[in-house]
């Protein structure tokens, strides 16, 4: 009963629809044609004038609702790429900073090699060649 009361107008279209299929299955004899023409002509604009309204007041409803959910998607959007954006700000200054305080650093391939000669020559003015020392080693 409270789903009727809350959409009276579309419990009203599907009251005359059923009426209007009752009326079109009805024998001959029960009604004259121009009265069952009538009606049903008369009940399926009603029908659809019902429906159309339910359809518009429907969508006025769900106006500001989609609004709402549009605004809250973009904040939360927002609010998630500034966060990740925040964490990889600290991962990397994590990850500098785990660099800097190791005292051995194991260079396994020829490209970091070269990079740690490169960024090590940037900041040097001072090598020191120790004996037996594979590779020299430069004072900061």
């Amino acid at each position: 009963m409270n789903w009727a009361v809350k959409n009276i107008d579309g419990a009203i279209a599907l009251i005359l629809a059923v009426a209007v299929a009752v009326l079109g299955l009805l024998p001959d004899n029960v009604i004259a044609d121009d009265t069952r023409s009538q009606l049903v002509s008369g009940a399926t604009l009603a029908v659809l004038a019902l429906v159309t309204t339910t359809l518009l007041r429907d969508r006025v409803r769900q106006e500001p609702v989609e609004l709402a959910m549009q605004r809250t998607s973009d904040a939360l959007a927002k609010l998630q790429l500034n966060r990740l954006d925040e964490l990889e700000q600290v991962l990397t200054r994590a990850q500098r900073t785990l660099e800097d305080m190791s005292v051995v650093r194991i260079l396994t391939s020829r490209k970091e090699i070269a990079q740690a000669h490169a960024e090590a020559r940037r900041g040097t003015t001072y090598w020191a060649f120790k004996g037996g020392a594979p590779a020299p080693i430069c004072a900061r």
